[in-house]
C-alpha cells in the first residue's frame, strides 16, 4: 500500500518497500537495506497561479534494519534517514522511525512510530514550513472473502517548530477502504474514503479534512511493481470573525509509483505526483508536483 498523504519521509520509506520487494524466499531472519533518493519538488512553497514558482531539490540516504522472528510474515524494523536540502540553504533534516508489518493471507497490518527533524511541511495556510514531526501510523486489512478485503487505518501527527509558532499543530484521521483481489497480482483495484481534522494555534488555519481515492496496483512480473491512484480531497477551514465565510480548498491529486528488482541486490523506484489546489478564497489556487527517484541495496 503506498499512501502519499504523509510526510516525505514516510514516502520514501514506503516507496522502497513495496509488495514486490517482500516475495524474496527464503526470507532470512535478519535483513537490511539502504535507500538513495534524488527528490524534486515543484512548486515547492505553493505559489499561487500568476506567481513565480520554485523548483527545489533535496537527497535522501536511509538505513533500515528488519528481523522477522519466526517463519510467520510478521517483521519488526527500525529505520534512520537524513536529507539534504541542494536547491535551497536549509539545515539538513533527519529522523528515525520503528515498526512492525504483518502480511499474511487472510490478516495484513502495519504500525509505526516516526520521529523526525526539520522536516518539510506543507499542511497549514498553504506555505511550506520546517518543522519537528512525530507520527503515529496503524493500518489493518482483513480479507473477509477470497477476492474481497476490508480495510482500516488511523493516523495521528504532531507537528511543533523550534520557535514559538502560531502554526504548531495536531492531526488526527480516521478511514476504510475495499480492495477487490480476484484477479490476482496482474491488477488489484482498491477504493477508500478518509475523514480528519488539523487542530492548529492560529484557529484560522484549523480545518475539517475528508477525502476519497481510487487506486490500481499491479505486478505484472515478480520483479515489477506499479501503482496509480486518484485522490480527491476537501479543506473546510473553520470561519473566524471577522469572516463570515468559511475557507473550502478542493485538492485532486494524481501518483504514481513504479519498482523494479533489477537484481537480488539491487533495485529501483520512481515515484510522482501532481496535485492541483483550488479555493473559493482569492490566492489560494496553485499547483505542486513531486518527482522522486530511487535505488535500494539490499543485505
Amino acid at each position: 500500500m503506498i499512501r502519499t498523504r504523509i510526510c516525505i519521509a514516510s514516502l520514501v520509506a514506503l516507496c522502497a518497500t513495496a509488495p514486490l520487494f517482500a516475495q524474496q524466499k527464503p526470507i532470512p531472519h535478519f535483513r537490511s537495506e539502504v535507500h538513495l533518493n534524488r527528490l524534486i519538488f515543484g512548486n515547492f512553497f505553493q505559489a499561487a497561479e500568476g506567481h513565480p514558482e520554485e523548483t527545489v531539490t533535496a537527497v535522501t540516504t536511509s538505513y533500515r534494519a528488519i528481523y522477522r522472528p519466526t517463519p510467520k510474515p510478521l517483521d519488526i524494523y527500525g529505520q534512520v534517514e537524513y536529507m539534504n536540502f541542494t536547491g535551497i540553504d536549509r539545515d539538513s533534516a533527519y529522523g528515525g522511525r520503528v515498526g512492525v508489518t504483518y502480511d499474511g493471507r487472510i490478516h495484513d497490518f502495519e504500525g509505526f512510530i516516526d520521529r523526525g527533524e526539520n522536516r518539510v511541511a506543507f499542511d497549514v495556510g498553504n506555505r511550506t514550513a520546517f518543522a519537528n514531526i512525530t507520527t503515529v501510523s496503524g493500518e489493518y486489512s482483513y480479507r473477509v472473502a477470497e477476492d474481497w478485503q476490508l480495510g482500516a487505518e488511523g493516523y495521528h501527527e504532531r507537528q511543533r517548530f523550534d520557535v514559538r509558532s502560531d502554526r504548531e499543530n495536531d492531526y488526527s484521521s480516521l478511514g476504510g477502504s475495499v480492495r477487490y483481489r480476484g484477479w490476482g497480482s496482474i491488477f488489484s483495484p482498491r477504493v477508500g474514503y478518509v475523514v480528519g481534522k488539523r487542530d492548529v494555534v492560529n484557529n484560522s488555519d484549523s480545518y475539517d479534512d475528508r477525502y476519497w481515492y481510487v487506486q490500481a496496483t499491479s505486478s505484472p512480473h515478480p520483479k515489477v511493481y506499479i501503482s496509480v491512484r486518484y485522490r480527491g480531497r476537501e479543506r473546510e477551514y473553520d470561519a473566524i470573525a471577522p469572516v463570515t465565510t468559511a475557507r473550502v480548498d478542493d485538492r485532486a491529486q494524481w501518483t504514481a509509483f513504479v519498482g523494479y528488482r533489477i537484481a537480488p541486490h539491487y533495485g529501483t523506484a520512481l515515484y510522482y505526483s501532481r496535485e492541483g489546489s483550488r479555493s473559493n478564497f482569492q490566492g489560494e489556487t496553485f499547483t505542486t508536483s513531486f518527482l522522486l527517484l530511487g535505488v535500494t541495496l539490499y543485505f
